[in-house]
This record gives structure tokens, C-alpha cells and sequence, in this order.
């Protein structure tokens, strides 16, 4: 099944650790910033809006 994973700056090393300690060192890591949890509304719609396509085409290469 196609994953991606989807961690603030604070949970990236973790992440990836974590995936390559489970053999899954091509997992999918999508970074968002780490005050991501602050943003209002509207910036974290132009922010995802802005990421979905890196997550899309992760996606896609993932299924691929």
C-alpha cells in the first residue's frame, strides 16, 4: 500500500530512523515545519495546498 509519512521538523530524525530500522529506508517523508501547529487556518490550507503535490507524487512513485 502506498504510504507517506507526514512529521513536523521536531519528529523528522525519528521518522526516518525509524523507517530505515524497519527496512524501509525509501519510505516517503513529507516535513512540515516545526511551528506548523500555530499557523491559522488559512496558512495551513496555502501550506498543504503547496505541499500536495510532493505528497501526491509520492504517492504515485510509491505505487508505482
Amino acid at each position: 500500500m502506498a504510504t507517506v509519512v507526514v512529521v513536523t521538523e521536531p519528529f523528522e530524525r525519528v521518522a526516518r530512523s525509524s523507517a530505515i530500522a524497519r527496512g524501509l529506508s525509501k519510505l516517503p517523508i513529507i516535513v512540515l515545519p516545526a511551528d506548523f501547529d500555530d499557523y491559522e487556518a488559512d496558512a495551513i490550507r496555502a501550506l498543504v495546498g503547496e505541499r500536495l503535490v510532493e505528497v501526491e507524487s509520492a504517492l504515485l512513485r510509491a505505487a508505482g
